[in-house]
């Protein structure tokens, strides 16, 4: 089984990590790119990530890169295949069980 990580070594989360980085330039073409209708939400999203200090923490942690054992792997690799195959439920399904619908 392979060892797996979420980043690769340590070059490969270095390419990962500069594919990210968007500069100022990139992020206002991006912004000017917008259809009209869309700069509301982008507004907002952006707001939220100046507003909301957990949304930030979270976005701006450093990537889990402890390799999965064997049986992890295995575990996910079962789970996928099973979601793959159609087994899970839809949020519909599962909200009611938690009083959400």
């Amino acid at each position: 089984m392979k060892n797996r990580t979420n980043g690769g070594d340590r070059r490969g989360r270095r390419m990962w990590y500069s594919e990210m980085v968007t500069t100022r330039a990139t992020l206002h073409e991006l912004v000017d790119e917008l259809p009209p209708e869309s700069i509301d939400e982008a507004a907002a999203s952006l707001a939220r990530l100046h507003t909301d200090p957990v949304l930030r923490a979270f976005l701006m942690a450093p990537l889990d890169d402890e390799p999965l054992d064997d049986d992890e792997a295995e575990l996910l690799d079962r789970r996928w295949a099973s979601y793959l195959a159609g087994d899970y439920k839809t949020t519909a399904q599962v909200n009611p069980l938690f009083g959400d619908g």
